[in-house]
């Protein structure tokens, strides 16, 4: 047995119940239970956890003829956040008390006797809305097992959620901090050894609104290790993907309308399975090194980020059937295998019953002037799939060239930081709190009694300000409801926010806006939120 074989999931702000049951016929009459809040390696055996903290519990009060113990609240303050996930510029563990082990251990005495059974959760500080019923689990519908090509041995799917956050609208500027939790749990206790990926691809036009393959030709992946150390603690179940340009720096490509995170399988690990990228050169970019079966690709305008040329790798020339130096050549593939690439010149090796074949494929291409476009150079790389069937997430990249954007995080319905781009105007105000009293100015001068007209007789003290400010979404998807609910009901959030100066300030901040209405495409053809938010903390240090 693991530790979370199974991943039972407690989400801390909504009762979590354990129901204490009499074996069959019997009365129960009391029932005791051990709760243990752990941590340790998320594929190791139970004993290897370290305890954190120990919650002993009893009754002896039946209702029904059953006990039940609601042990969310119990664990509720174990949870911290601390709020420097906007600043991460590559994939980053979550040690942050964000996740942990629950062992729970109880004993349950009726008329025939006493049982005793164990087992585990994962706690987050998360909860379950009304609809979704009691103790609520978030689970993907995912069956079968990992294939296409098969893994060896075969490894089954599970059916939790790994990618912590709402399938909904979601919105960045061109110049955002932004990230996605993943929660590598179940995937991790089951594959030690197998990577998971986070797979950044960026695209463009109406497609890209239904699309979720995403834009295969501009796709940049970042690899959660699969090292030790991604394993060595249950608070490094939770990774932040960088998605938004100010954390990916150089990784960010710029132009796009969309971009799409998926949490994905790197199969090579475990197959050699691959998936085609199709990259377009310019006809004169592929040219034939005469006397050795060698052509150089001239990588011009292509980024080395959409090939990332290593050596192992093995490309194809799909080649539709043609007619050139008196040769008819049938459509086929042809094969070269990785030689060199110095950031310019991509040299791929041809076998030689093929040599012929290229040097009239290229030449054509030169004489006549045509494109690539239907004749694809493909890389062969990583063939990836969606881990346990979770969805792709998409965020509509928005060009703001008047506004100060303003990030916003906090912590969803998952228990992860979450974030989301106000786009539109913003206003900050500031609210002065005060006190005063009737000072005594008067005084005696010469032996008489007068006083100093330029003093004040209403003397303010315990003065003190709290800023507040408007936010405006821009224009939003319907679905950003669910996104704005939960942004809503969370307990911890921040935004960053630019001053007067130019510079980015973190801010904590409490939403003031207690009511609002969601619309709907129906009713109004375009939806703007104007949300109000109070800075959390006084504007006069008053920590005592």
């Amino acid at each position: 047995m693991t530790a979370i074989k199974g991943q039972n999931r407690i989400h801390s702000r909504s009762p979590f119940f354990i129901n204490c049951v009499p074996s069959g016929g019997q009365t129960i009459s009391s029932a005791t239970l051990t709760l243990k809040v752990q941590t340790g390696n998320r594929s190791a055996a139970v004993t290897s956890m370290t305890d954190l903290a120990t919650y002993n519990l009893s009754s002896t009060n039946p209702i029904d003829n059953i006990i039940v113990f609601d042990i969310a609240s119990i664990i509720a303050d174990y949870f911290t956040h601390d709020n420097d996930q906007y600043n991460l510029t590559s994939v980053t563990y979550a040690n942050q008390k964000q996740v942990a082990f629950v062992y729970w251990d109880k004993r349950v005495i009726d008329t025939g006797g006493s049982t005793d059974t164990s087992g585990y959760y994962v706690v987050t500080d998360g909860y379950g809305t009304f609809k979704e019923g009691v103790n609520w689990q978030p689970v993907t519908d995912a069956t079968g097992n990992y294939g296409n090509p098969a893994w060896s041995p075969t490894v089954a799917k599970g059916t939790d959620r790994t990618i912590m956050a709402t399938q909904c609208y979601r919105q960045i500027s061109e110049d955002s901090y932004a990230f996605l939790p993943i929660y590598m749990g179940e995937f991790d206790e089951n594959n030690t050894s197998a990577a998971t990926l986070a797979t950044v691809m960026f695209g463009e036009g109406e497609a890209w609104k239904t699309w979720t393959n995403g834009n295969t030709s501009q796709k940049h992946t970042y690899g959660i290790d699969a090292s030790d150390d991604r394993l060595t603690d249950v608070r490094q179940g939770v990774v932040y993907i960088p998605v938004g340009k100010k954390n990916m720096g150089a990784n960010w490509k710029s132009g796009y309308d969309y971009l799409r995170v998926g949490h994905l399988i790197d199969r090579s690990q475990t197959a050699a399975g691959k998936e085609k990228v199709t990259v377009y050169p310019e006809p004169a970019d592929c040219t034939s090194v005469s006397g050795g079966a060698t052509v150089e690709i001239a990588m011009g305008g292509l980024t080395a980020a959409s090939l990332d040329p290593d050596a192992g790798d093995v490309y194809v020339w799909s080649i539709d059937a043609f007619t050139d130096c008196a040769v008819s050549y049938p459509a086929t593939d042809v094969s070269a295998s990785y030689v060199s690439y110095d950031g310019e010149i991509l040299s791929l090796s041809i076998p030689i019953a093929n040599q012929s074949m290229v040097d009239c494929f290229c030449n054509t291409l030169v004489e006549v002037g045509s494109t690539l476009a239907d004749l694809p150079i493909q890389e062969q790389s990583n063939n990836i799939a969606l881990v346990n069937d979770n969805p792709v997430i998409r965020y509509e990249i928005i060009c703001e060239p008047k506004y100060n954007v303003v990030d916003a995080f906090f912590i969803n319905k998952w228990g992860a930081w979450d974030c989301f781009t106000f786009l539109k105007a913003s206003t900050e105000r500031l609210s002065v709190s005060q006190q005063s009293y009737k000072k005594n100015i008067a005084y005696v001068d010469s032996n008489a009694y007068t006083y100093d007209s330029s003093q004040n007789t209403r003397q303010r003290y315990n003065v003190n300000g709290k800023r507040s400010i408007t936010l405006n979404t821009g224009y939003v998807g319907e679905s950003f409801n669910l996104l704005l609910e939960e942004m809503l009901l969370s307990e911890k959030m921040y935004l960053i926010v630019t001053d007067i100066n130019g510079d980015e300030q973190v801010v904590p901040v409490n939403p003031s806006t207690t009511q609002v209405e969601m619309r709907r495409h129906v009713n109004e053809s375009l939806i703007n939120y104007t949300l109000d938010f109070e800075y959390a903390n006084d504007q006069i240090q008053n920590i005592v």
